[in-house]
């Protein structure tokens, strides 16, 4: 694939300017993206080459103390009291906003690169690369929408129709950038989001035109399954759930296509960490190779505990069979970090075999069939539509439970008793019955088990306005509790970002 150099401003050129050469090279020696073949090979690097995964996943309630003063970090103990996080390293917040951005101008690019290139198709009567253009044309959009949809939720406050108006969001971009010193600002939550809905929208009416020959690489790529999947999490999130269950509509209620943990349990650790994350695997849509060492991840002070995974993850005392969960329980002895079966596997590009340097990459699964089954059963609960909620509910549990027995049944009366491990109050729960806000918070912990150091559960977190202490056990003292409204919940902007004139979260 040829190396296209472009553009994208300082908001993220400052940080990537040796990767992206644009200071390097004048305008006329920059690869001119002037046919399909190139827009494909643009677009293909449209998606952000970082991960909110780890910084996420310790922000959220799924991490404690595991007592092991030795693996204590700065990064590690800033994302665990929700301080300003200052690294710049792989894995952080900085590094994945960056990405994200790059992310998007390759979008930018390609998408601007086709619509240079269309008319002339469309003169020359030639329907086939007409077809594909569009195609990648609806990939750029959805895969632009999706970077941003990633950045709001994580560096401005949820989403609240009450609110969003004057929350400050993120810049949205839609153009490439031609100059060296542009002026950004940031739009409100709102702006953010009806930018995304237009890009969605118009995305999904091209990108069925996009039929990709190499079925080996599809899944690295947005199609109108995945984006449907998008769509479904997006409107979820907006609080549309009539659009929400409308684009889940394909789903497969008898949940024949989510993952088979069973034969995860008969692989093992080792060997699902490799298979999770294919995308042989059919409930995988979306997979993204990004450089990150959470296939190398083996504790920090600060993390998911196998005794406190055990206690609601594993344990049949919150199943409703009273079996225990088939999520694994392997774990690291030294630091006590929990890892279930494995989900990250190894991989690392050898850039100097002299002296055996180079980077870590591991995939991680951005969209699943699992996913938007989950997805699902919630804009069901909130659109009132109990009884296909519980129907669905019932597949997912038995699913999920190991050894369950063939005439188990999930019923009501087991969701209203049931504690879960935090309540929810999302900005329409006044719209909700009691019996709702049940179901929910019972798929809030059905959610919380299935996506486990995935770092999902921050986004739920925020969402439901879940409230919750972090607090050291052993050494210095020290309690914080993340509460309603907390401005921390947005992540600070990264500090080159704001010395670049970007206004900072409030604090």
């Amino acid at each position: 694939m040829k190396k296209i150099n472009i553009g994208v401003g300082l908001l993220i050129g400052l940080f990537f300017v040796n990767c992206s050469g644009f200071l390097d090279e004048t305008p006329d020696n920059r690869t001119k993206i002037d046919s399909v073949e190139k827009i494909g090979e643009t677009v293909t690097l449209a998606y952000p080459k970082g991960t909110h995964v780890i910084f996420a996943d310790i922000m959220s309630d799924n991490t404690v103390d595991s007592e092991n003063i030795n693996l204590e970090n700065v990064s590690n103990t800033e994302a665990f009291f929700w301080q300003d996080m200052r690294a710049e390293s792989q894995d952080s917040p900085s590094y994945y906003w960056f990405s994200a951005y790059t992310a998007i101008a390759q979008a930018n690019t390609a998408y601007e690169a086709a619509l240079k290139i269309e008319a002339d198709l469309e003169q020359k009567g030639n329907t086939a690369e007409l077809k594909k253009l569009k195609g990648f044309k609806g990939e750029a959009l959805i895969a632009r929408a999706y970077a941003h949809f990633m950045l709001v939720n994580l560096w401005a406050q949820t989403y609240n129709p009450t609110t969003a108006g004057t929350d400050l969001g993120i810049p949205y971009m839609t153009e490439v950038e031609t100059e060296l010193l542009p002026k950004y600002v940031r739009h409100s939550v709102q702006e953010v989001y009806d930018f995304i809905e237009n890009d969605l929208i118009e995305g999904m009416a091209l990108i069925g035109n996009l039929d990709r020959p190499n079925k080996t690489t599809v899944k690295y790529h947005f199609n109108m399954t995945s984006a449907k999947a998008f769509a479904t999490r997006f409107f979820l999130y907006k609080g549309d759930f009539n659009k929400a269950i409308e684009y889940s509509d394909d789903v497969r209620v008898d949940g024949s296509n989510l993952r088979d943990y069973n034969r995860y349990n008969d692989l093992g650790p080792d060997l699902t960490q490799v298979e999770y994350a294919k995308i042989s695997e059919e409930t995988n849509l979306l997979v993204s190779s990004v450089m990150s060492g959470l296939g190398y991840e083996t504790g920090k002070r600060y993390s998911m505990t196998t005794k406190q995974a055990t206690d609601y993850l594993i344990s049949g005392k919150s199943n409703p069979f009273g079996r225990e969960w088939n999520y694994g329980g392997y774990g690291y002895t030294g630091s006590k970090m929990f890892i279930g079966l494995g989900k990250y596997a190894r991989t690392f590009e050898v850039t100097d075999p002299t002296n055996q340097t180079g980077y870590r990459y591991t995939n991680v699964v951005l969209f699943s069939r699992d996913m938007l089954y989950l997805d699902r059963i919630e804009a069901l609960i909130s659109a009132n539509r109990l009884s296909d909620a519980l129907t669905m509910m019932n597949v997912w549990v038995k699913r999920h439970t190991e050894n369950v027995p063939a005439s188990a049944t999930l019923k009501e009366s087991d969701i209203l008793k049931y504690q879960p491990t935090a309540k929810v109050d999302p900005f329409y729960i006044n719209d909700l019955s009691s019996t709702q806000v049940a179901y929910l918070e019972y798929l809030a912990d059905l959610r919380r088990r299935d996506t486990h150091t995935e770092g999902q559960r921050w986004f739920d977190v925020k969402r439901y306005n879940i409230e919750y202490t972090h607090r050291n056990i052993t050494g210095a003292e020290r309690s914080e509790t993340l509460v309603k409204g907390d401005l921390r919940r947005a992540i600070q902007l990264p500090q080159m970002a704001i010395s670049n004139g970007l206004e900072a979260n409030p604090r």
